[in-house]
């Protein structure tokens, strides 16, 4: 069943223009601890949600309280590590379930995406966590883990390759007060604009 709840602040973003000139102008500005609302849709499900996420030592914890479904969080634990340790998450479990309704198999050959969102998500983390990646004009290297790193209108966009067809994207988008105050996280595949899985934060100010 889908819960959507209508809230303006989906499409009323500020209209000012940032061209970061730099690969640490542009990653300086993104976000992983605060609050604010978001959406999540994977499959034939979406959701509006407010959240609250914070970095608890080595792990991300994203919170997300989502209107008469309850509350679900998502751990992203031991980003000091290229692998985290366990099981998925039930809610983990439940976002690859339905994907796979959607997504061949074979095609993603049994990948876990939540796993590349917290590739992404570590990478981004990497200076905090006391990581070294290693860059090449806009490739960067992490533990033998690729990522392509651009420099757009109002942001940047960060691209992880699961195989030869998928890719999660990541954007981090309209700068203010030192921070960006939307930032994505996609399943695409390439020569299409569908998303097969979207988590989607627009921060609040505090």
């Amino acid at each position: 069943m889908n819960y959507f709840i209508p809230f303006l602040f989906l499409s009323l973003i500020g209209c000012s223009t940032f061209k970061p000139t730099s690969f640490d102008e542009s990653m300086k500005p993104i976000r992983f601890e605060g609050e604010g609302r978001g959406r999540i849709s994977y499959y034939d499900q979406s959701y509006l949600f407010r959240f609250e996420s914070v970095i608890q030592k080595k792990n991300w914890l994203l919170s997300l309280n989502i209107p008469m479904h309850g509350q679900e969080v998502l751990e992203f634990e031991n980003l000091d590590k290229r692998s985290a340790a366990g099981k998925a998450q039930e809610f983990e479990s439940r976002i690859d379930f339905e994907l796979k309704k959607q997504i061949k198999k074979s095609e993603l050959n049994d990948e876990r995406i939540i796993t590349h969102v917290r590739s992404i998500a570590r990478f981004v983390l990497a200076p905090q966590l006391g990581l070294k990646t290693v860059c090449n004009n806009d490739k960067c290297d992490l533990d033998g883990e690729t990522f392509v790193v651009t420099n757009i209108t109002d942001g940047v966009m960060i691209k992880k390759h699961i195989n030869k067809n998928y890719y999660i994207e990541f954007n981090g988008l309209y700068p203010e007060d030192g921070n960006y105050k939307r930032t994505n996280f996609y399943l695409k595949k390439d020569q299409l604009k569908e998303k097969f899985f979207s988590l989607e934060l627009f921060w609040s100010n505090n």
